[in-house]
């Protein structure tokens, strides 16, 4: 129940055993899996809810191409998750230092938007005024 879930970010849709699509190809991570590969520091009454309400990603999100990313011209922000068990920490490294964003790392898991609310919303104001 503890194990990683690999995105792939490749133009691929990830690959792992706890990600399945639906009927019209829509990916959901495992209820099962999910409380501790996503959200390892809620409660477990909390993450369970989380993994039984979650909204589906599609996987065209994977596939579409980008023309240019905002990143090459405008300043960057980005949370790194140091316990994320979804994108590894040592991608979400290699992602910010691509973007040259400015990074905050946050001890938590991939639900940090939702633990550490105040710490990513200090991030977002401070992305938000940024020129």
């Amino acid at each position: 129940m503890g194990a990683s879930l690999p995105l792939v970010h490749s133009g691929v849709a990830p690959r792992s055993p706890a990600i399945h699509p639906d009927e019209k190809g829509n990916l959901y991570i495992d209820p099962k899996v999910f409380p501790s590969a996503v959200a390892a520091d809620l409660p477990s009454e909390i993450a369970e809810s989380l993994a039984n309400h979650q909204l589906p990603l599609n996987h065209t999100a994977f596939e579409a191409p980008v023309d240019k990313a905002a990143w090459h011209d405008k300043p960057t922000f980005y949370v790194i998750s140091t316990k994320d068990k979804v994108i590894a920490p040592e991608a979400q490294k290699i992602f910010a230092t691509r973007m040259k964003a400015q990074t905050t790392e946050i001890a938590g898991s991939h639900a940090s938007l939702v633990v550490h609310a105040k710490q990513v919303a200090a991030v977002i104001e401070k992305a938000a005024l940024a020129k």
